[in-house]
């Protein structure tokens, strides 16, 4: 196997120390920290290739089409993203789970059909077996157990 991805402790940029809560600066929305990483593989490129060495966070507000900021007031819109953010939308076939690609809607009908969802489950019993990838995959850069529907 190789390890053309990896590079040595000496090299590697010291990564930008993430705060703690910020208010939107479109929105005024409670929004939270995200790491670099994240951004990195959401943008969209040529997007993903300047992004500032500040700290980002997320807006949860769904009505705003801001989705990062910057400390230095750097900001990435819906459509710098290379995909939708389920996070903003109110779509019944929304994305809820991004590392297994489970949609609301999957969520919904499950509940009809038994009572319960087997995909809530199965995402359940992955993140317990640590075989997500929420900091990557989720424009949140955190775990999506909490956009599951209640109850």
């Amino acid at each position: 196997m190789s390890d053309c991805c990896s590079i040595s402790e000496s090299t590697a940029p010291e990564p930008v120390k993430t705060s703690s809560k910020a208010n939107c600066v479109s929105c005024g929305a409670v929004s939270l920290p995200v790491e670099r990483l994240t951004l990195l593989h959401q943008l969209k490129h040529p997007q993903l290739m300047n992004i500032p060495e500040v700290s980002f966070h997320f807006c949860v507000e769904p009505d705003c089409d801001l989705v990062y900021f910057g400390d230095d007031k750097t900001v990435y819109r819906r459509n710098d993203l290379r995909q939708d953010v389920g996070q903003k939308s109110t779509n019944p076939d929304r994305t809820l789970c991004y590392c297994f690609d489970v949609k609301q809607s999957n969520v919904l009908e499950e509940r009809k059909m038994t009572g319960q969802s087997e995909s809530k489950n199965f995402v359940m019993e992955q993140v317990k077996l640590k075989r997500c990838a929420c900091d990557t995959r989720n424009p949140s850069g955190q775990c999506c157990l909490k956009d599951f529907p209640k109850n």
